[in-house]
């Protein structure tokens, strides 16, 4: 009996620790299936690695070898904001990059203008008449001295009554915006004068309301994340601005409204969250 019973716990000994093996068997199996899966990973953006890779690749690679070809043509669709980061992208044109707007202009300041005909506003060449006194000015226009240009006013003075002087041009005097409903302007508040727009809302959908109170064609679409090249351009939320990112295989734009996104090696969406996990 005794050795019978010193049998059975001999079993039982070895089927727990049969039991525990197997229970660290899979675990270490776990284990390495993800250390496997990231080296998968890792290989498909360097090597050909294994079979299984191949296929995945193989697969990964046409399809987005289709995707990068719609994104080359969307990069020159016309809905696509022409984009600049130096000058040497405006040269076709023989313009200037605006740092601020990423835009092409024909100028930045009055001294790339004929400076003798022309003044720089808003990025174009305007033609003025230049001036030494008012004596120099026609079309019932007084010589700004500061700019040596003539304009349609100095001061308020230059103004009939009821109007005021805003940016050298005479404009109507407001107490609310009914009074200027008849010429599609609203009341400024502050300087109490009609105006083109107060706020974006007073503009259409596709301008903007800017620091002269008039109302300006977008730079882009607010808010939106597009492709240009291998760049992502991400607008602002009123449509002015563009902040630019190069990507550092190329960009994609996303099914939908889903923003544009940068492309990993093998031309699948670039994931980022994993430099965020604590090592």
């Amino acid at each position: 009996m005794g050795l019978k019973k010193m049998s059975l716990n001999n079993f039982l000994r070895l089927l727990y620790t049969g039991l525990f093996l197997l229970i660290l068997s899979g675990c270490s199996d776990d284990a390495s299936g993800s250390n496997s899966t990231d080296t998968d990973s890792k290989s498909t953006d360097t090597t050909k690695g294994s079979d299984n890779v191949n296929d995945t690749s193989d697969t990964d690679s046409n399809t987005d070898n289709s995707d990068s070809d719609t994104v080359k043509d969307k990069s020159t669709d016309s809905m696509q904001p022409d984009i600049c980061t130096s000058d040497k992208d405006c040269n076709s044109t023989n313009q200037l990059c605006n740092l601020s707007t990423h835009q092409c202009v024909d100028c930045l300041i009055n001294d790339h203008c004929d400076t003798t005909t022309e003044q720089c506003q808003l990025g174009s060449c305007v033609p003025v008449q230049t001036c030494k006194s008012s004596k120099d000015c026609s079309n019932n226009t007084v010589c700004d001295l500061a700019q040596e240009i003539c304009v349609d006013c100095v001061g308020d003075n230059d103004c009939e009554t009821g109007s005021s002087c805003f940016n050298n041009v005479c404009m109507m005097d407001c107490a609310s915006d009914k009074e200027c409903l008849n010429f599609d302007q609203v009341c400024e508040p502050t300087q109490a004068i009609c105006v083109d727009c107060v706020i974006d809302a007073d503009c259409n959908s596709t301008s903007y309301c800017s620091d002269f109170l008039t109302c300006m064609p977008m730079n882009c679409t607010p808010d939106s994340v597009t492709c240009s090249g291998k760049n992502i351009v991400t607008c602002d939320d009123r449509g002015i601005t563009m902040d630019i990112s190069e990507c550092t295989y190329g960009c994609a734009d996303g099914a939908g409204s889903e923003p544009a996104y940068c492309t990993s090696q093998t031309g699948g969406k670039e994931l980022d969250f994993c430099s965020s996990i604590p090592k």
